[in-house]
C-alpha cells in the first residue's frame, strides 16, 4: 500500500449537517427560486395527469365554464333577472366565475398536495412548499385559457377592451397569492388530519355563495357589506370585473387595502405554520 509523503498535511473532511427546521420561520424564498426548474417539471406533470386520457384534453377548460355560463344565464339572468351592472349577464357571470375557478382549483388541489405527492416527498428532497405552489401555478394555466374565452365572449357582445385591462395581472396575482396562502395552511393540516379535505368541500361551497359571482355587490344590503370586505376574493373579483368589463364600478381603495392586508396575514402566518410542522408532516405521511 502506498503511503502519503511525509510531512504532507491531511486533507480536511468537510461535512454538511442538514437539520430540520425549528421554531417559527417564514418560507425560504431563495431556496424555492433555486428549485424553479423542478417547479416547472411538477406543473407540466400535473397538467398532463389532469387531462390524461381525455379525448378533448385542454378543451375541457373552455367547455366547463361555457356550459356553466349558459345555465346560470338562463336561470339567474333571464328568469331571476339578477342585475349585471349594465352588461349582458353571460359576460358579467363569466367575468367573476373564471377568477373563482382559478381560486377553487388551486385551493382544492393544493390542499391535498402533500399527501398526493407523498411518494416523491419521502424519497427526494425539495422545498416542500413547492407542492402546493405547483397546484396554484397549474391552475393559473387554466385561468389563462379561460381568460381567452372571456375575451371572445366580450367581443361577441360588442364589448371592446379598454385600458383597465392592463390591471388584470394585479387581481390575478392577488387571487393566486391568497390561494397559495390557504394551501399552506390546509395542505399541512390535511397531512395531519384527513378530515380537512372533507370539510373543504363544504367550505368552498359556502365561500362561493359568499362571494359576488352570480350577483353584483351592489345588491348586498349596506349593513352587511363590511363582511364582504373581509373576503379578499370579493374585492379581487370586483376589481377584475372593472378591468375586463369597462363600465363596472372599480373596487374602493379601502376594500382593496383590506384585501391585500388579509392576504398578507394569511400568507405569512401560513408560511410560518407550514415550516413549523413541516418535519412532523413528512414523518406522518
Amino acid at each position: 500500500m502506498s503511503q502519503s509523503p511525509a510531512g504532507e498535511a491531511a486533507q480536511p473532511t468537510i461535512r454538511q449537517v442538514i437539520k430540520p427546521v425549528s421554531g417559527w420561520q417564514p418560507l425560504d424564498v431563495a431556496e424555492m427560486w433555486r428549485f424553479r426548474r423542478l417547479l416547472s417539471v411538477f406543473v407540466w406533470r400535473e397538467l398532463k395527469i389532469r387531462y390524461k386520457q381525455a379525448v378533448l384534453g385542454f378543451l375541457w377548460v373552455v367547455i366547463q365554464p361555457l356550459a356553466l355560463t349558459i345555465v346560470y344565464s338562463i336561470f339567474f339572468g333571464y328568469v331571476a333577472r339578477i342585475p349585471s351592472e349594465g352588461v349582458p349577464y353571460p359576460v358579467f357571470f363569466l367575468g367573476g366565475m373564471i377568477l373563482w375557478q382559478f381560486f377553487n382549483l388551486a385551493v382544492t388541489q393544493g390542499s391535498v398536495s402533500l399527501v398526493a405527492q407523498q411518494q416523491i416527498i419521502t424519497k427526494v428532497y425539495f422545498p416542500r412548499p413547492l407542492a402546493p405552489l405547483t397546484s396554484v401555478v397549474s391552475a393559473f394555466v387554466d385561468f389563462l385559457i379561460m381568460f381567452g374565452l372571456l375575451i371572445a365572449v366580450e367581443l361577441f357582445y360588442g364589448i371592446r377592451p379598454s385600458w383597465p385591462m392592463l390591471t388584470v395581472p394585479l387581481f390575478a396575482i392577488l387571487t393566486g397569492t391568497m390561494a397559495f396562502a390557504i394551501c399552506l395552511w390546509l395542505s399541512a393540516l390535511d397531512a395531519l388530519y384527513r378530515d380537512v379535505r372533507y370539510a373543504l368541500t363544504f367550505l368552498m361551497q359556502v365561500w362561493y355563495f359568499a362571494t359576488p359571482i352570480i350577483y353584483p355587490l351592489s345588491i348586498v344590503p349596506e349593513r352587511f357589506r363590511w363582511i364582504m370586505t373581509l373576503n379578499p376574493l370579493a374585492s379581487a373579483i370586483q376589481g377584475f370585473r372593472w378591468a375586463v368589463l369597462g363600465n363596472a364600478p372599480p373596487p374602493p381603495v379601502l376594500d382593496m387595502a383590506v384585501a391585500v392586508g388579509v392576504t398578507l396575514v394569511l400568507l405569512l402566518s401560513g408560511a410560518m405554520f407550514f415550516r413549523r410542522i413541516e418535519q412532523r408532516v413528512i414523518d406522518m405521511i
